[in-house]
């Protein structure tokens, strides 16, 4: 009797260690990079600074449009000022997609907004980088890439986890590529279905430079993904799939460059600081907090806007015409979609279209991924060289 006890309790043992590891495995399997995490200001507001690539440097991006997307998918829009800033006011502590958007670059990224903590009264912005994408290229592939969700309801894709563990350290935006040009990123998605996290397998991963797609490949189930014969410069990354999408910018490294110069002192949305790390974290922003990317939401659309001066949130917003992916979405007919304007949308009906702005720009952003790549290598990791674009 006491050896069968005795094997109970050890079977029971053995049995509460396996719970104890898979359920430390699967707290420890997602952590958001500390870049992604900003601490909510003083009046519920948060600052974002907005840089582009230029040339071999980064520059502020000026008036361009920034959306902002609740885990509830209520969608909110503001306006960078002059010197590329711009102010998130009526802000929670809660996760937000943020978008931004002006010409032929644009950013989408994660934000985890934490509670008011020992809030500065002249809080240093938080940074957000933005890629060069040519957004004629995109515009052919978007109806392509959101069919694969039209049917689905936002739950089915995932839940937004509430909380997430944040990394101490922060992940440079200049990123050392190993030898042969070696590039290692880390996709990290914050969607959980049935308490399980998201497998990432499958997702698409662009890689730009100049607005122009060099590189793609898939990532692996744990978001794990590579890119070789990367050189060293300004690039952008667009990736793409079930788990949502991310858009951002970032500067490669070679082993024997030398570091170039930037301002310290910043907090970065994105992967946004003066040093190197090895591998760039891309966070993916839910599907379910897109409006006008995911049905039943509906597209959100600009109605004459009231240009913004100072970096605050632009009026005249909200969800006209109509939404969705069938009549009045990417497919045509009704109101509004990605295209904007009055009818129409991208795949036909008749109307005009106010281009990519805001979701939109999202939109297009993700449907990059069937993007004709710049080389005929075979090689989904190969890169081709970026000379002469």
């Amino acid at each position: 009797m006491k050896k069968i006890k005795s094997k109970m309790l050890i079977a029971l043992a053995a049995i509460t260690t396996t719970v104890g590891v898979q359920a430390a495995n699967a707290e420890s399997a997602v952590r958001l990079p500390a870049n992604n995490s900003v601490n909510l200001q003083q009046g519920g507001e948060v600052r974002l600074q907005l840089e582009v690539p230029s040339g071999e440097s980064w520059q502020s991006l000026a008036y361009a449009t920034v959306t902002v997307v609740d885990r509830n998918g209520i969608a909110r829009k503001f306006q960078a000022d002059q010197q590329g800033i711009v102010r998130l006011t009526g802000i929670s502590a809660e996760p937000y997609a943020v978008v931004a958007s002006n010409g032929n670059a644009y950013g989408s990224t994660l934000m985890f907004v934490r509670p008011e903590d020992a809030a500065s009264a002249n809080p240093t912005p938080a940074r957000m980088t933005l890629a060069q994408v040519n957004s004629s290229k995109l515009m052919p592939w978007i109806d392509r890439y959101t069919k694969q969700f039209s049917n689905k309801h936002a739950s089915q894709l995932g839940e937004v986890a509430i909380d997430i563990p944040t990394e101490t350290a922060t992940s440079g935006s200049r990123i050392e590529l190993a030898e042969g040009g070696v590039l290692s990123g880390q996709l990290v998605s914050v969607l959980t279905q049935e308490g399980r996290e998201v497998s990432l397998e499958g997702t698409e991963v662009v890689l730009m430079h100049r607005g122009v797609a060099v590189g793609k490949t898939y990532a692996e189930a744990s978001g794990a993904f590579q890119f070789k014969g990367v050189r060293s410069g300004p690039h952008g990354i667009v990736a793409a799939g079930p788990s949502g999408y991310a858009t951002l910018a970032f500067e490669a490294v070679g082993q024997n460059d030398v570091a170039s110069k930037r301002e310290p002192g910043h907090q970065f949305v994105s992967v946004m600081n003066r040093e190197i790390s090895s591998l760039l974290p891309v966070v993916m922003v839910p599907p379910a907090m897109i409006p006008g990317v995911i049905d039943p939401f509906g597209a959100s659309v600009m109605a004459d806007p009231i240009p913004s001066v100072n970096g605050s949130e632009l009026t005249g917003f909200g969800h006209h015409g109509g939404g969705g992916f069938h009549g009045g979405g990417v497919n045509g007919g009704g109101g509004g979609g990605f295209a904007g304007g009055g009818g129409g949308g991208v795949a036909g009906g008749s109307g005009g279209g106010a281009g990519l702005g805001g979701l939109g720009a999202l939109g297009a952003i993700g449907a990059a991924i069937a993007i004709p790549l710049a080389t005929d290598d075979d090689d989904p990791g190969s890169v081709a060289s970026p000379s002469g674009f």
